[in-house]
């Protein structure tokens, strides 16, 4: 079977991710040369970039007219983790299971109840059953040992970065961190059993 990602750690970031490293180091770029450089389709590179300008991230230093490309500068650099931001320059929150995640090894001993409870936004709820499903995958994986009571602890030994383990479609555990699948099938206790 084939491998499901690549095992190249340039595979491991997101087109989003490599767009945003080709920025901060280039500072001044056009949409072509950040699409080259980082295996990217222009059409992806240009939404960014217009999510970006709208959040004053990036400024249009030249506007590009007869064939001409424009021409963008980094004004903020808002460090090595890419801007969320929608098209209209408005920043997302982090996702839930990130949110999730970079939680546990602060809590170190937590319930799904908890964490939930710990991780909600007005505009971006957490509910329990997600938190606990997540858990339960984390736990099958070796992240979280499970202490029973839906109580659960993390292992600080498998804290392998900021990105959250997703959980693909193919039920699987994927870590971006090591661009690794950790775990494939079914946790035990699943509501669906």
């Amino acid at each position: 079977m084939a491998e499901l990602f690549s095992s190249t750690p340039y595979a491991a970031l997101t087109a989003r991710e490599r767009i945003w490293a080709a920025i901060r180091e280039m500072k001044t770029v056009t949409v072509r040369e950040v699409a080259d450089r980082c295996d990217a389709k222009a059409d992806a590179v240009r939404g960014y970039f217009t999510g970006l300008v709208a959040a004053g991230v990036l400024d249009v230093i030249h506007r590009g007219t007869g064939g001409k490309h424009s021409v963008y500068t980094l004004k903020r650099d808002l460090g090595v983790h890419a801007p969320r931001v929608r098209r209209d320059g408005t920043f997302l929150p982090d996702s839930v299971r990130s949110r999730l995640w970079n939680a546990m090894p602060i809590f170190g001993v937590f319930t799904a109840r908890d964490l939930a409870m710990s991780t909600t936004l007005a505009e971006s709820p957490v509910s329990y059953a997600e938190a606990l499903d997540y858990c339960r995958w984390l736990a099958q994986a070796g992240y979280l040992r499970d202490l029973g009571d839906e109580k659960f602890r993390f292992i600080p030994a498998r804290h392998t970065g900021v990105k959250a383990p997703q959980i693909v479609r193919v039920t699987q555990v994927y870590d971006p961190n090591i661009d690794k699948v950790v775990t494939s099938g079914q946790p035990q206790g699943r509501d669906d059993e």
